[in-house]
């Protein structure tokens, strides 16, 4: 007890002595001091003599071809498709997915058109891990990129990721090229600030396409739709001269909204693709209800293993 005093008294005079500090005393106990970090390591160290020589005697890299998008007043009808799947859970003869795709299309005197597509629950049997899995996912969005090709003509049609169909649907391509159509996949990663491309595109204050790749079924470009907007990879078909391309990425630019540099009808379609926490309570509902399946919700195993700690 008379020890616990004496520290009390000593506490209270600490802290009567730091009046600007009433609830918290001042740390005295450490003082800072400086320490010297290796920033790096040598390049020969690193790469090794006979690999720098190897850089340095390789040849240098083509020129880019940066196209500076034209002004075009011409209306033209842009769609933007995709598609999301969501597991509702499991049974005992698989796994339970439910489908939804979203087509939005947009012309300069119109408003917005809408259409969405589902939700279609989809019964997936459990394979083995070698074997590839059926994704109904793609199945439904490349019905719908087959469909949208064959019913519109002389448009834009945006996709979300790669320029990639199913082995069955690979007519689409050419149903569209009949029809007049463009096909633009446009991929939601920006091209980071540190990437080569930026030394050569920096001095350039206005919406452009930079030519990346070129062959005879399509074509690989960077593009940045407003002045101060990302700087986005896509692929576009059919291939064709580059001031064709940058013609038409200016089609985008005259007849959609943009924001951030990304298209708006695209933007939309992913929002309509969602499925809200409601929307997922009536599905598991309605399949109990229709089916009477047992549904169980799929085991999450980085919730279990990590707990709270996982976002």
């Amino acid at each position: 007890m008379q020890r616990t005093a004496e520290l009390g008294q000593e506490a209270r005079q600490s802290l009567s002595e730091t009046p600007t500090s009433r609830h918290i005393p001042a740390f005295r106990g450490l003082t800072p001091r400086p320490i010297s970090i290796p920033v790096g390591l040598q390049r020969s160290t690193l790469l090794g003599e006979r690999y720098l020589a190897q850089l340095e005697g390789a040849e240098q890299p083509e020129p880019l071809e940066v196209c500076i998008l034209p002004r075009y007043d011409e209306e033209t009808c842009i769609v933007g498709l995709d598609a999301t799947a969501l597991t509702l859970g499991e049974c005992e003869s698989g796994a339970i997915v439910a489908v939804r795709a979203a087509m939005v299309s947009k012309m300069r005197s119109t408003k917005y058109r809408a259409k969405r597509f589902g939700p279609m629950p989809f019964l997936i049997p459990f394979i083995n891990d070698e074997a590839h899995s059926q994704d109904p996912m793609s199945i439904l969005e490349a019905c719908i990129k087959d469909y949208v090709s064959g019913h519109v003509s002389n448009s834009i049609i945006l996709w979300d990721g790669r320029l990639q169909l199913m082995d069955d649907f690979v007519e689409g391509l050419e149903c569209a090229r009949r029809n007049g159509n463009v096909i633009i996949a446009l991929s939601k990663e920006a091209i980071s600030h540190y990437h080569p491309l930026y030394e050569k595109i920096g001095e350039v204050n206005c919406p452009f396409v930079a030519i990346l790749s070129d062959d005879r079924s399509k074509s690989v470009v960077a593009a940045r739709l407003e002045t101060e907007g990302l700087v986005l990879k896509a692929e576009y078909f059919p291939s064709k001269g580059h001031e064709k391309i940058a013609k038409d990425f200016a089609r985008i630019v005259g007849n959609d909204l943009l924001g951030s540099g990304y298209p708006e009808t695209l933007r939309l379609a992913h929002i309509l693709c969602k499925f809200s926490a409601t929307e997922v309570i009536c599905l598991r509902q309605a399949v109990l209800d229709k089916t009477r399946i047992n549904v169980r919700r799929k085991n999450d195993a980085r919730k279990i293993i990590f707990g709270g700690l996982w976002g």
